[in-house]
């Protein structure tokens, strides 16, 4: 099942941190099972901007990823999500993450299966 949400861009803050971000108050509630794909392509950077307007998906979502989701980080060869990305991986040291060399980078983060955990299911 996929569940595609509409949402809006608000400002939002983080830890004394500000953000224009997704409007999630509406739609996380509604989703009735943990998140197995994450992909994060968006909100788009700006060059006035100094925070990295991708961080907020991990430190909102991260509770509600389940155990074997994946997360896919679009744009990961720029410096700043890079920097975004070690410190998502600093926050919860329980992920991983592998960088893939394509036209402008791609990070999939994933936690470690358990040595007898099937991947199929």
């Amino acid at each position: 099942m996929v569940t595609v949400v509409h949402a809006p861009l608000v400002s939002i803050t983080l830890n004394s941190r500000h953000f224009q971000w997704y409007s999630l108050d509406s739609a996380l509630p509604s989703l009735a099972s943990p998140i197995d794909l994450l992909m994060i392509d968006g909100p788009p950077q700006h060059s006035s901007e100094s925070e990295t307007a991708r961080f907020p998906a991990f430190p909102i979502l991260n509770n509600r990823l389940s155990a074997r989701a994946i997360v896919f980080v679009d744009d990961a060869a720029r410096i700043n999500e890079k920097a975004m990305i070690a410190e998502w991986l600093k926050m919860d040291s329980s992920w991983e993450a592998e960088f893939f060399n394509t036209v402008d980078g791609v990070t999939i983060l994933s936690r470690p299966l358990d040595s007898g955990t099937s991947t199929l299911c």
